[in-house]
């Protein structure tokens, strides 16, 4: 996942420890049970969202469900959801049917919203960015995210030659592709997309491509 992953989860992690520490101490809010279940995990929903949003964990079950998200078709919040699942199956053997019961709705609640929260309506998103270094920043993007761009020749109104890079990811894989971005070039101009659906296996990075590592130019 690179060492900046590394650093964002660290970060996340002792932020969080902290939080937690602090809210601890602090007098509860309400003792429904059913009010607990639905607050609790939406908002455990969005915090988990955001931080999945900007690029790190809070635990480990989330830097596994980021690596399997990113070779399978399901969403961070299912492959959270499914590892929930198996942990309040064998709990609720222990202590009881009815509070594995309403974990498995405080994480039901909690994977709706961070899908929502960090992925959006649509996990597959497309970019085009219109640069000057086009090439390097397409050998980089291939480098850090496994993917394959398209690049196409453009002219500016005002400046002139420009080169324009098309590239589909992941919802998670923004986030570094602005960085690279930004980085390369801080002139370029990046426009993210809504992708309805995708015909064949661009969406997902996987060895072959990586082996056979080809930039397409239209």
């Amino acid at each position: 996942m690179g060492i900046g992953f590394l650093v964002r989860a660290i970060y996340s992690m002792v932020l969080f420890s902290v939080a937690l520490s602090y809210f601890s101490s602090l007098e509860e809010v309400t003792h429904q049970i059913l009010l607990a279940t639905v607050f609790g995990g939406a908002i455990l929903g969005i915090g988990v969202g955001l931080v999945i949003h900007f690029g790190g964990c809070i635990d480990g079950t989330e830097s596994v469900a980021l690596v399997i998200s990113k070779r399978t078709p399901l969403s961070v919040g299912q492959v959270v959801l499914l590892f929930n699942l198996v942990i309040y199956l064998a709990a609720g053997l222990i202590f009881g049917i009815d509070r594995a019961l309403y974990s498995l709705l405080t994480y039901f609640i909690t994977f709706k919203v961070i899908d929502f929260v960090s992925e959006g309506l649509d996990q597959e998103k497309a970019a085009l960015i219109i640069t000057e270094k086009g090439t390097d920043m397409a050998d980089e993007i291939f480098k850090r995210l496994g993917r394959t761009v398209t690049k196409l020749k453009g002219k500016g109104l005002i400046t002139g030659e420009k080169e324009v890079l098309y590239c589909v990811l992941t919802r998670i894989e923004v986030y570094e592709l602005k960085k690279i971005c930004q980085v390369m070039d801080q002139s370029s101009f990046i426009t993210i997309l809504e992708v309805s659906e995708i015909i064949g296996e661009h969406i997902k990075s996987n060895k072959r491509i990586r082996k056979n590592k080809k930039i397409e130019v239209s």
